[in-house]
């Protein structure tokens, strides 16, 4: 595997190739708080697919300097040079949780590069309450972050949501586990008020998937409760380019769901 970055003025976006001398082209997007690393058992897997993993920014060695709202003209900016790089012909899409967002945005913006898709729980595509709350005006932002300043606040905050249904049970689970560490904290709200503008509409999604006939795969688990399957679902519209996975295991799991090979029904271990 090699590691190579592209930049854009002051901000870098880093990404890991893996079986780089494979025909067949895959471009994958992790979820929060993972890496492209995390794509080296797939690529073991599959090693007939030049797999590109991708960091997010805020993630590993990409980064924006300085921070800023990370706009889909902009991010197609760096994801310009790295296809015409490493991706000479068409190719698959992954995108996992909120690498479900940059998958989307290229979509959007590379759809007549693009063979197959796949979605893994993704994010970007139907939005939650707590995620549109916390996101959305200028006032909104600030009561997010000000939220942030400690864990016991934030608990406290995340806790009275849940009560009220802005924020399920699943995600408060998660920031009770995973967001005990300032660091953490910060990079939750760096990416969501930062990445709030990559996201697909249903609708926008399935025009351009039947336009240029990008063959596409949403996977879902039944027992996740960060990214529940029933809000994506209820949201889609039916296409002879999409097929719909429910999977019985959580959102952590998905992520190693063998998607290329769904037969199989099984995880890449």
């Amino acid at each position: 595997m090699t590691k190579n970055k592209v930049y854009i003025a002051s901000s870098q976006l880093e990404y890991i190739v893996f079986n780089k001398e494979s025909s067949k082209y895959l471009l994958c997007f992790h979820g929060f708080g993972q890496s492209a690393n995390d794509f080296e058992k797939l690529a073991k897997a599959y090693t007939d697919y030049k797999i590109v993993g991708v960091n997010l920014f805020f993630h590993e060695e990409s980064y924006l300097r300085p921070k800023r709202l990370v706009h889909p003209k902009f991010l197609k900016e760096f994801l310009a040079q790295l296809i015409e790089k490493e991706l000479p012909e068409k190719f698959s899409l992954m995108g996992y949780s909120m690498g479900g967002r940059f998958a989307l945005t290229t979509l959007k913006l590379f759809p007549e590069k693009i063979d197959t898709i796949y979605l893994l729980a993704p994010d970007g595509l139907v939005e939650g309450n707590w995620f549109r709350f916390a996101t959305g005006s200028y006032i909104q932002r600030t009561i997010f972050k000000g939220a942030f300043s400690s864990y016991p606040t934030f608990i406290s905050v995340a806790t009275r949501f849940s009560k009220v249904g802005i924020l399920n049970k699943g995600l408060l689970k998660f920031a009770e586990i995973h967001l005990k560490n300032e660091e953490e904290r910060n990079r939750v709200y760096d990416s969501w008020t930062n990445f709030r503008k990559l996201k697909l509409s249903p609708y926008e999604f399935h025009y351009l998937i039947s336009k240029y006939k990008v063959k596409s795969s949403v996977v879902l688990g039944m027992y996740d409760k960060v990214i529940p399957a029933k809000r994506i679902v209820s949201k889609l519209i039916e296409s002879p380019m999409l097929k719909i996975y429910h999977v019985p295991i959580t959102h952590n799991k998905l992520f190693y769901y063998n998607f290329l090979d769904q037969k199989k029904n099984s995880s890449i271990n």
